[in-house]
């Protein structure tokens, strides 16, 4: 389970307008493979293959990621079976979060 964000942390994002479009396209890329979804406290849990190139994906727009929103908060886990990436975000940005990685 992730570790809940600060319930402080701002719900603010400081990505450029002009970036926006080429950040969603990097997250389309990431989710398109997505096998299972699940609803978590403060957030969404998704299930994809253990394969490097894709976490490796993962782990680089995440990174991005919290660079601009950092009220996210990403927990990756590996295990014999399935890699699972946890999105929380504080009381005030779930709904951002359910909406954008939860669909």
């Amino acid at each position: 389970m992730a570790d809940l964000p600060s319930r402080d942390a701002p719900i603010v994002c400081n990505l450029e307008a002009e970036d926006v479009p080429k950040r969603l396209g990097e997250w389309q890329s990431v989710l398109e493979h997505v096998e299972a979804r699940r609803e978590i406290p403060n957030g969404v849990e998704l299930q994809l293959a253990r394969d490097p190139d894709l976490l490796a994906a993962l782990t680089a727009v995440a990174t991005k990621e919290v660079a601009c929103c950092s009220f996210f908060t990403f927990t990756l886990t590996i295990d014999a079976n399935a890699a699972r990436v946890a999105v929380v975000a504080p009381d005030d940005g779930v709904p951002l979060v359910r909406e954008l990685f939860g669909r």
